[in-house]
């Protein structure tokens, strides 16, 4: 049988795009809220340039608040597995 994974990327994605710059508390309420609808593997940040996407500043500070939980995966992790997962941008030379 097939299988559908659904991943959420508001955290991540959705923010990069926002005018206004929201304040890390903020960001971990709507991946708490996330887990709380049911998501349960959620993309929370992005370790990028602040000049390059001003939003994602607080990337450290994002994932070093995140409550562990044993059902949902976050990426990029807390943890420092082998498995961790780490978002970059791509670069192109100008």
């Amino acid at each position: 049988m097939a299988r559908v994974e659904i991943v959420e990327v508001a955290p991540r994605d959705g923010l990069q795009n926002e005018a206004r710059l929201l304040p890390t508390e903020a960001k971990l309420e709507l991946i708490e809220r996330a887990c709380a609808a049911g998501s349960r593997r959620i993309e929370v940040a992005s370790f990028v340039h602040p000049e390059r996407v001003p939003q994602m500043a607080d990337a450290e500070a994002v994932v070093a608040g995140l409550e562990p939980r044993e059902d949902v995966e976050f990426s990029p992790s807390s943890s420092t597995s082998a498995a961790t997962t780490a978002l970059l941008p791509r670069v192109f030379a100008r």
